[in-house]
């Protein structure tokens, strides 16, 4: 049978070569038929052809040829492979490097990586080295690796690193660049602008890696950092500033703009986006802030002050007051720093403020008038006009001065209300002790009163002899009322109903007869409870002596006249209630 034989062959189908040195693969078939066909194949394609039973194939062998398989078939006429003999390349080479990280790779500042490089050649790699710039800073591990720990990385471990690895067949090194990504650094600004210098924009400059960056809108705050207004920004960062509508509003713009700018890489506490400040600041002539009051007031005879407040971060170099008949004035000037507040963009904010007072002397008429407040400094003048009225005038009266007003009205009206009412309680009490009042009857040797007032007038002590008279005939009639039993009994509650009617309608009157005493023994006419004192009767002189004041609002429904033999006619008068 006949053989097929590769030339330098080893045992175990192996045929060695080195990287980048020329290879020649020679194979023979020894037969009868020495027309045969011989060919190379490599991993099953066809590389090589040759007749009269020899094949040569010769090449450059690299790295990616070692283990590669390459066959010698032998075919026949037809080319049918009648036969065929294998080899494995055995390819020694140099270092190969290889980094855990590609090229132009990012870290987070703050983090912390494992830079490595790695070495794979044949035979074994003798040496291994990590470099940055001309410095080893590698730790080799397993004779083939080696890494270096970035701990909290920051900016100064960006650059270019270095791998060097060595063998007996060559050397090889390779190179990486370390960018060290970080989140937007904008840098604070400040800016000067006045009314000869219009701010039409501004410009967000963030600083980072990577640098494409997105923007947010921008935060208008106050320079107490109160929120006054945001406005958008375009895709670069830059502000672009509406027109105001008012010309002396130009001061509305100053404060402080906030920009916001992204790169997508989160700061240590995660966010995304970072903040920096535009201070702007107005350079111009002193700002009468709108709140001042265009009229104030003063009182004739009395020192008055005129107040107003003013923004201006730049020094004011004159300060001086004039009235209307352009006579300067010169009053006691005092300024102070206050904090107060202003309207900006429809948004109530808090500035640091300049208080002007001027301080009169005692006002005179002549005083009452408008006045030009006129502040200067190194840029320009401003000025204000101010009212002084009196302060009596009705139509701009200060607001304390109204309240004090109001408030005494409604005590006013108060009383008012209050003694009406008390008109009206005292008039229904009057009219109920009236419609109470009962049937008064004579009763023979005893007397009646009126309740709570006592009627005597000189007409009636002069004609008391009379009375007393028509008084027994009184006493005769109600006896002879009293034994008729038949048609009088029928007839008394009617009788007393008609009493009772016309009692209501005229006041009752009532007849005291005192017993015969001895000369300057005077008796008192007293309420029930010796709460009023009605009358002191001198029964020297015989006749009644009227208190010269008599106090009725004490009175009560139950006073009566305290008599002896007035009981009589209270118990004879609860028996007709009862009838």
């Amino acid at each position: 049978m006949a053989n097929i034989r590769i030339t330098n062959e080893k045992p175990g189908n192996i045929f060695r070569g080195t990287e980048n040195k020329s290879l020649s693969l020679e194979c023979t078939f020894d037969g009868v038929n020495t027309g045969k066909t011989l060919l190379w194949t490599r991993n099953g394609r066809n590389v090589k052809y040759g007749h009269n039973g020899y094949v040569l194939h010769s090449f450059i062998p690299m790295k990616k040829d070692h283990s590669s398989e390459f066959c010698c078939e032998v075919q026949d006429a037809r080319k049918t492979k009648n036969q065929e003999r294998c080899i494995t390349l055995d390819i020694r080479y140099k270092p190969v490097i290889e980094f855990n990280f590609p090229d132009k790779s990012y870290f987070i500042r703050g983090e912390t990586k494992k830079l490595c490089c790695s070495s794979d050649s044949r035979p074994f790699t003798k040496t291994i080295w990590m470099f940055k710039g001309r410095k080893g800073i590698g730790e080799t591990q397993h004779k083939n690796i080696s890494c270096l720990t970035l701990i909290n990385i920051s900016d100064s471990d960006s650059g270019k690193y270095s791998c060097f690895a060595e063998n007996e067949i060559g050397i090889d090194d390779q190179e990486i660049n370390i960018n060290v990504m970080y989140p937007p650094i904008i840098e604070n600004q400040c800016i000067h602008f006045s009314e000869d210098k219009v701010l039409q924009q501004l410009q967000c400059f963030p600083r980072g890696v990577p640098n494409l960056y997105t923007f947010d809108r921008w935060d208008h705050r106050s320079y107490f950092n109160e929120h006054i207004r945001y406005l958008n920004s375009t895709s670069d960062g830059k502000l672009l500033l509406p027109m105001l509508k008012r010309k002396i509003g130009k001061f509305d713009n100053s404060g402080i703009y906030v920009c916001s700018a992204s790169n997508g890489v989160p700061d240590l506490h995660g966010n995304t986006f970072q903040y920096g400040e535009i201070v702007v600041l107005w350079e111009g002539p002193p700002v009468f802030v709108e709140e001042n009051n265009k009229i104030q007031f003063g009182k004739l005879g009395e020192r008055a002050k005129l107040q107003v407040v003013v923004y201006n971060v730049s020094s004011i170099e004159c300060c001086h007051i004039e009235g209307e008949n352009s006579v300067q004035i010169r009053p006691d000037i005092e300024m102070s720093q206050i904090n107060t507040t202003h309207l900006i963009h429809g948004t109530s904010i808090t500035i640091e403020g300049l208080e002007i007072v001027f301080s009169f002397a005692v006002l005179q008429k002549s005083d009452y008038q408008k006045y030009e407040i006129t502040l200067c400094s190194h840029l320009k003048n401003s000025s204000l006009i101010v009212e002084l009225k009196p302060m009596n005038t009705e139509i701009d009266r200060p607001l304390a001065l109204g309240l004090d007003v109001t408030l005494l009205s409604l005590f006013t009206t108060i009383l008012l209300v209050a003694g009406m009412v008390f008109a009206l309680v005292k008039r229904l009490r009057n009219k109920r002790i009236q419609t109470t009042d009962d049937v008064i009857e004579v009763v023979e040797g005893s007397t009646e009163s009126v309740e709570n007032v006592l009627y005597q007038s000189k007409t009636f002590r002069l004609t008391e002899a009379t009375h007393q008279s028509t008084l027994s005939e009184s006493t005769a009639v109600l006896n002879s009322r009293r034994t008729n039993n038949t048609n009088a009994e029928n007839q008394r509650p009617q009788m007393l109903s008609n009493r009772f009617q016309e009692s209501t309608k005229q006041l009752n009157y009532a007849d005291i007869t005192f017993k015969p005493t001895l000369p300057g023994n005077e008796k008192r006419v007293i309420g029930i409870g010796n709460k009023t004192v009605y009358a002191d009767v001198d029964l020297t002189n015989g006749q009644t002596s009227v208190l010269d004041s008599l106090n009725e609002l004490n009175s009560d429904d139950e006073d009566f006249v305290e008599i002896e033999d007035l009981a009589i006619f209270s118990h004879r008068k609860n028996r007709i209630d009862n009838i």
